[in-house]
């Protein structure tokens, strides 16, 4: 069994840098990339592998650069030239006279100008997802970009939010799985504070060696994965062209660093040992004919097959499936009607605290007898299958229904005024929803059901969670089990992840209620970084308002969309029979007027 070795080093500048070695053979030394931290990378299921595999016929050096992992965290200089220092400092002590480099990120610009300076000790430079100029001299799209990574760093990095740690995840490794996304981000939390995490980011945007390629002297390997989101892949092309006889190898993936699971990573492997001479072990071998399906397994697949009893209820179809369980169409053969069917994950089965709070919460909310919400009908157990049974609600979704466009004014109001119904009826029982969207309002003939609890929260004061389920659309972040609600509707307490109360549903109301009139989301950005970045600093364009919009409803929509949740109304009856004056009472409605006129909004 591979182990490493932890040791420190001191820099011409006093600081005490933390360094390992692992496994035998040619040393190749790892630059630092974003963010590292020695012990919790080397089980990090989104580091371990590549650990091993270096290990494995070669002498792996790598450390954590300073101001985060094990390093030295309070620092004056986080600068390029300081992290140039702690390589310096990290191969004089591993007493290496020659050596190959790897790159990873940052770390490729980190080499380069390691292996110009010093090329008499760099045998071969191997450079994965990197870049010659940090992100400052990117497109306007990515500067862009990057200023609202920022934004969001300084709003809640460290903090015990997962909103702002998922960011980073979803951009770095879009095609991981939940285990690799919580190790992503628990390496964020763990391996830095969040002003280390800003200056470091600042020192990376302005890093340039553009003007050092061509003068590279050692056998250099560039690989970069073609359509991953994090670095542009014209970054590699850049820096194969500009050093001297560098060989590019395109990657299939979106990942910025190749996960276990996915298919190229034995093609990484096997180029860079090959590069590097050293034999390809058998383990990475065996893992190229592991089948290409197996990478895209989601959390809760479909387990029941059409036919198949559960006590009296016979499954018909697989209607969804998401993080949190499988979702089918189902005949209740006492009863002699048609239900639908969640069954819980094994994750979910197999945690007893989480079983017990699902249950305890679902008997909460079948309390719930109100028109607009789907009802549930019991929690069963057949053996180690948990599984929920829900009325069966048949109809599009309003996501559905959006995807033509805005709605006329009157159905708008019509509908988000039984919205508003259903969640002041949720919120009488001290339940709030946290995940109010589109894709969980379904439409039928006999008016609007909400759908979809399955991340609500009870705000009694014992503050238990619950997890009630109806059959929806599970195609949100929600199903990777790390964001708390779905990033454009999300409020901007939730994003900062602070306390939740039923607020935070007033504010997915607003922009539900802009949605159907406008045709989309008012913070909806094409990245998640800009989503809630938007969610926390911009406000909705009022103008794109349809010019039949009533006055109250404008201002209905500026009070519930107020950034600070002491400011937007709290009582959701109170929407709701606003949202019916204004239906019936069409650009006059008075009630609507008078509610508005009430404390609370501005």
């Amino acid at each position: 069994m591979i182990s490493q070795q932890i040791r420190y080093c001191m820099t011409a500048d006093g600081v005490r840098i933390a360094w390992a070695s692992s496994g035998e053979g040619p040393p190749l030394v790892k630059a630092a990339n974003w963010l590292n931290h020695l012990e919790f990378d080397w089980e990090s299921p989104v580091w371990r592998h590549v650990m091993e595999e270096l290990s494995t016929g070669l002498r792996l050096v790598r450390y954590d650069q300073r101001g985060n992992g094990l390093s030295d965290w309070d620092v004056e200089d986080i600068s390029f030239a300081a992290f140039i220092s702690d390589l310096e400092a990290v191969v004089d002590a591993a007493g290496l006279e020659r050596f190959s480099l790897l790159g990873v990120s940052q770390g490729c610009a980190h080499s380069v100008a390691y292996a110009v300076r010093h090329p008499e000790r760099v045998e071969k430079l191997v450079l994965h997802g990197g870049y010659a100029a940090g992100h400052n001299f990117w497109s306007e799209e990515h500067v862009e970009r990057r200023k609202a990574l920022g934004t969001l760093m300084r709003q809640g990095w460290g903090e015990d939010n997962p909103a702002f740690r998922q960011v980073f995840s979803a951009m770095f490794l879009p095609d991981g799985d939940r285990e690799a996304h919580d190790a992503w981000n628990e390496l964020q939390r763990i391996a830095t504070p969040r002003d280390n995490a800003l200056r470091i980011a600042a020192a990376n945007g302005a890093s340039d060696v553009r003007e050092l390629l061509g003068r590279v002297k050692a056998p250099t390997l560039v690989l970069h994965c073609r359509d991953e989101i994090a670095v542009p892949f014209e970054c590699a092309r850049e820096l194969a062209s500009g050093i001297p006889d560098a060989r590019l190898v395109s990657l299939d993936s979106r990942n910025h660093v190749l996960l276990e699971t996915d298919p190229e990573w034995p093609r990484w492997i096997r180029e860079v040992k090959e590069f590097l001479g050293v034999e390809v072990s058998l383990a990475a071998g065996h893992r190229d004919a592991r089948p290409r399906a197996e990478t895209t397994r989601t959390p809760a697949e479909a387990t029941l097959a059409p036919g198949e009893k559960l006590r009296n209820y016979r499954i018909e179809r697989h209607l969804a499936s998401g993080g949190m369980g499988a979702v089918y169409r189902a005949r209740d053969l006492k009863l002699h009607r048609e239900v639908a069917i969640k069954v819980l994950p094994r994750d979910l089965v197999d945690d007893a605290g989480r079983r017990a709070r699902f249950e305890r919460e679902a008997r909460l909310l079948a309390a719930l007898n109100h028109p607009h919400i789907a009802a549930i009908y019991g929690l069963e157990e057949v053996g180690s299958t948990h599984f929920i049974v829900m009325e069966l609600v048949d109809g599009p979704t309003l996501q559905q229904r959006l995807r033509d466009g805005a709605l006329p004014v009157g159905d708008a109001l019509e509908i988000c005024g039984q919205i508003a119904e259903a969640i002041a009826a949720a919120h009488s029982k001290d339940i709030v929803h946290r995940d109010l969207k589109p894709a969980n309002v379904m439409l039928t003939g006999n008016g609007v059901k909400l759908l979809d609890f399955g991340i609500a929260k009870s705000v009694l004061p014992e503050g238990a969670e619950t997890a009630t389920i109806a059959a929806t659309e599970m195609e949100t972040l929600t199903a990777t089990g790390m964001l708390m609600g779905t990033g454009p509707y999300m409020s901007p307490e939730q994003v900062r992840g602070l306390p939740v109360d039923k607020g935070s549903d007033v504010w997915a109301f607003g922009c539900v209620l802009y949605e159907t009139l406008v045709g989309r989301n008012p913070f909806q950005r094409e990245t998640l970084a800009d989503t809630l970045t938007a969610v926390l600093e911009h406000e909705p364009s009022w103008r794109e308002l349809p010019a039949g919009t009533p006055r109250p409803v404008r201002e209905l929509l500026r009070g519930v969309l107020q950034k600070d949740p002491a400011r937007r109304p709290a009582d959701f009856s109170g929407i709701a029979a606003g949202l019916r004056h204004a239906t019936a009472a069409g650009t006059g409605p008075r009630g609507l007027i008078r509610w508005l006129r009430g404390p609370g909004v501005v």
